[in-house]
């Protein structure tokens, strides 16, 4: 709106008193020297008692100039009251203004008195805070807060406004946050008669800043925090931050920078190149760059690691400073270091094996690789190895290999088994085939391990051959070689002696010689001392036969009894001949040694008679020899039996010698 017109300015009245008696002066001058009262005295016939006829004529003349000065003073009166009427419009029109910016202001005004009550309110701040002042004035300032503590912030600030002291404090109500400044009010001669309050609503910018703060906070949390490296340099290198990742890295404090930038701490090696990259950065000529490179530390050790740098630039696109993420690839260069060492030493290990490895494509069956020992086992050379196929070495129909290999890529590692595979000259080799799928993105690759089994299979033949001369030697043989398991079931049974018992291998394999042999509690006494790991050498009689057996434990792979082994030799004439040859020593007739070996049995004195087919009598009178002929003083049957058992002339008897 444009500023109102300033008011004419205004003639002086003094003056124009004067200029009216001037004039009066000389019209009566006038008048006396022109006779100018003979041309209007027929104006002024009627005029009676005049005796100067130039004063009147004078009065004439001043009275038109009263008119032309009140004229003047009404045209002055007019102008001055307009200018003044457009001036009250422009002040009423600024106060409009004025009140409608208070009351849209997130502020607001107060005044109080020097008593500090509450005079005057203005603002758009009471309406945000929710606050009608309408019903505040009058109210001193201790009764608007509801407090009469002189500590009160409100209260304190008025208090030294009121001593001519301008103060600012925050002040939090109804959820909002102002920022208030006290002022004192003074008069034309600068005494204090109130003060001035303006609050400020900044609870946007409070939270605006709280959120900064918060930001900051966070941005600070990460980088202080982050496990990776972050640095800030300028643009000559020299460093601006660093967080505690990079400082440990590095081994300094600093990043490993001084006044000569980050070159201190990249190893020497990588320094020139690290430099390089940068200047292209910092001449616009890449965006960004990565390198990876070594950090010497302080103490001589040295830390791999991969930098990222990149530029922070301003709004106009100046670059104002470089950041650096550092990641610490110490332990992943180490990983990859062994890796290389181990697939070194595994290709060196593969190169010498002496089973033949290859790896195939599983899709066009194509070989890939292959080592010396499969080149050789199939006369080959390397330099035919790009155009074999796996239907070219495997010597079997396209069918089982495609089978195989789909069954490799579906379970990951299969043992194929015996194959037999086509040599460079058409002839076959029979090998011990197992495969591993390798699966990467570009497909599965096969990997086979192959054993040539050709001195395998000789050497087998022979064992063959050997075993089977060894059988026929067991089976031709008197004696009998068995084992048992550890429960007693006899697993192995085999020997021509086996004919003298009536057995055969067929009948005996398989059965419990515990339940079996429950007539022969001396042979299931010898089984179980080699079950607890005795061996031991032991004469055995059954029935009409005398076997000399050895017993011995049987080990597994632990080392754990897993049964017994034993042989058992024939023996019956041998010591028949050498129980005749003890008979006779103690003199013992044919009719006392059946005698005794029936006695040794589990027979009664009446069944042996009976079996002897002569009386009981009989039976006690060959009882009474015996024990004389072996020395005892006793003629019972347990003392005779035992001291015949203990002189080996128990069972020695010919069976046909039964009847006297």
């Amino acid at each position: 709106m444009a500023a109102p017109a300033a008011p004419p300015r205004p003639s002086s009245a003094r003056r124009d008193l004067l200029a009216l008696a001037a004039l009066g002066l000389l019209a009566f001058a006038a008048a006396r020297r022109f006779d100018l009262f003979d041309r209007l005295v027929a104006g002024l016939q009627r005029v009676e008692g005049t005796a100067d006829e130039a004063l009147v004529v004078a009065v004439l003349v001043l009275a038109f100039g009263l008119k032309v000065y009140a004229w003047r003073r009404w045209r002055e009166v007019r102008l001055a009251l307009a200018a003044s009427a457009r001036a009250e419009e422009a002040l009423c029109a600024s106060e409009a203004r004025l009140r409608l910016l208070t009351r849209q202001l997130p502020a607001f005004l107060w005044t109080t008195d020097a008593d500090l009550r509450l005079d005057s309110f203005a603002g758009g701040g009471f309406r945000r805070g929710g606050v009608d002042p309408r019903g505040r004035v009058g109210l001193t300032v201790a009764e608007f807060f509801g407090t009469a503590d002189p500590a009160f912030p409100p209260l304190a600030a008025h208090r030294r406004a009121l001593g001519g002291e301008p103060s600012e404090y925050p002040l939090h109500r109804e959820g909002r946050d102002y920022e208030v400044r006290i002022e004192p009010l003074r008069d034309a001669a600068g005494a204090i008669f109130g003060t001035l309050g303006l609050g400020v609503d900044v609870t946007e910018r409070a939270r605006a800043t709280a959120t900064l703060r918060a930001s900051e906070a966070r941005f600070r949390a990460i980088f202080e925090g982050a496990a990776i490296g972050i640095g800030l340099a300028d643009l000559e290198r020299r460093p601006i931050m660093v967080n505690p990742a990079l400082a440990r890295l590095t081994g300094r404090d600093g990043g490993g920078a001084d006044e000569h930038g980050l070159g201190r701490a990249t190893h020497p090696a990588d320094a020139a190149r690290d430099a390089a990259l940068f200047t292209e950065l910092v001449a616009g000529r890449r965006d960004h760059y990565q390198l990876e490179k070594r950090y010497l530390r302080p103490d001589g050790t040295i830390r791999w690691s991969r930098l990222t740098t990149s530029l922070v630039r301003d709004g106009a696109g100046a670059p104002q400073y470089a950041i650096g993420m550092v990641e610490d690839i110490t332990a992943r260069v180490a990983t990859e270091t062994a890796l290389h060492a181990r697939e070194a030493r595994y290709r060196a290990v593969v190169a010498q094996a002496a089973e033949g490895i290859f790896l195939f494509a599983a899709d066009s069956k194509r070989l890939i690789e292959a080592n010396p020992a499969l080149l050789r086992l199939l006369g080959y050379a390397a330099a035919d190895l790009p155009t074999l196929t796996l239907y070219e070495i495997v010597a079997h129909d396209r069918t089982s290999i495609d089978a195989n290999v789909a069954g490799i890529v579906a379970d990951g590692q299969r043992p194929i088994g015996e194959r037999d595979y086509r040599r460079k000259d058409g002839t076959t080799v029979p090998v011990e085939v197992n495969a591993t799928a390798l699966t990467a993105a570009s497909g599965a690759t096969l990997c086979v391990v192959v054993r040539d089994l050709t001195a395998r299979k000789a050497a087998e033949a022979r064992l063959r051959e050997g075993d089977r001369r060894l059988r026929e030697a067991v089976d031709h043989a008197p004696l009998i070689l068995f084992t048992l398991d550890r429960v007693g079931v006899v697993t192995f049974a085999r020997g021509q002696s086996l004919a003298a018992l009536g057995l055969t291998t067929g009948q005996i394999v398989g059965c419990s010689l515990f339940v079996a042999g429950r007539r022969f509690p001396e042979v299931l006494d010898n089984v179980r001392r080699a079950l607890a790991g005795e061996a031991f050498d032991a004469v055995v009689a059954i029935g009409q036969h005398r076997f000399s057996v050895h017993y011995a434990p049987l080990h597994d792979d632990t080392g754990a009894i897993a049964g017994v082994i034993g042989v058992a030799a024939n023996s019956t004439r041998r010591l028949r001949a050498e129980a005749a040859v003890r008979r006779y020593a103690a003199g013992l007739t044919p009719h006392e040694q059946v005698a005794l070996d029936l006695l040794a049995t589990d027979l009664t004195q009446r069944q042996v008679a009976a079996r002897l087919g002569v009386g009981h009598e009989t039976v006690r009178t060959h009882l009474r020899r015996i024990a004389a002929k072996l020395d005892l003083d006793t003629a019972g049957r347990a003392a005779v039996v035992a001291a015949a058992r203990e002189q080996g002339l128990l069972g020695t008897a010919d069976p046909d010698s039964e009847r006297p």
